[in-house]
């Protein structure tokens, strides 16, 4: 229901039980009181399912963005983080050149409860802002927003026989070429350049491949 209301506007990730996050689409068709009506009654929706939280994520140079800030903040809504996103032509990386070795929860080498204590490290040692999820609804959140094969996209990665993080990039549903990473973290050990930057890539790649 939520995804055949925004549908022209926005994107919707279906975190539910804990949450429904919604994403400005890049030719989004703007109509004020028409996104008031559509805010207002995805509001309405997760009172009535008890959600969590709803998240909202805005093209801070769409020329809609003043607008729609305020009318988010009109409803109660709070800033919690910007977005910075990059783009990075994938053809010429050389495909694990530092020797990374990747293993996923489909591999059955690592149980739920481990990436789950990994991803809680990850995200501790971030300087991002503290979670406000347990580390079930997290795992939850993936297995709902990415769907079947859930398992697959779940990534431990090490290198030289050292753990050193997680990556979990996956395809949009409902697409076929547009990936995403759902998370991405290293431990603070292991933040430089010499590493973060070619995971990173890594992680990208591994989408084209799941």
């Amino acid at each position: 229901m939520v995804e055949n209301l925004l549908i022209e506007s926005f994107k919707v990730l279906n975190g539910m039980p804990q949450y429904i996050g919604i994403e400005e689409r890049e030719k989004a068709e703007y109509d004020h009181n028409n996104w008031k009506d559509q805010i207002n009654i995805l509001n309405d929706f997760a009172i009535q399912h008890k959600l969590n939280r709803v998240s909202v994520l805005i093209n801070r140079t769409s020329e809609y963005y003043l607008s729609l800030s305020q009318m988010l903040i009109n409803f109660g809504f709070e800033k919690y983080a910007s977005k910075v996103e990059v783009f990075r032509d994938l053809k010429d990386i050389n495909i694990n050149k530092k020797g990374y070795d990747w293993h996923s929860l489909s591999d059955y080498k690592i149980s739920e409860d481990e990436f789950k204590r990994i991803w809680e490290k990850c995200m501790y040692e971030s300087e991002n802002s503290p979670t406000s999820l347990t580390m079930d609804e997290h795992l939850n959140s993936v297995k709902n927003e990415i769907g079947v094969n859930w398992s697959k996209s779940c990534n431990v990665i090490y290198l030289e026989d050292k753990l050193i993080g997680i990556s979990i990039p996956h395809i949009e549903c409902g697409t076929v070429y547009e990936g995403r990473i759902f998370y991405f973290g290293i431990f603070c050990s292991f933040l430089i350049s010499l590493y973060r930057v070619p995971i990173s890539y890594l992680s990208n790649i591994e989408i084209y491949n799941n």
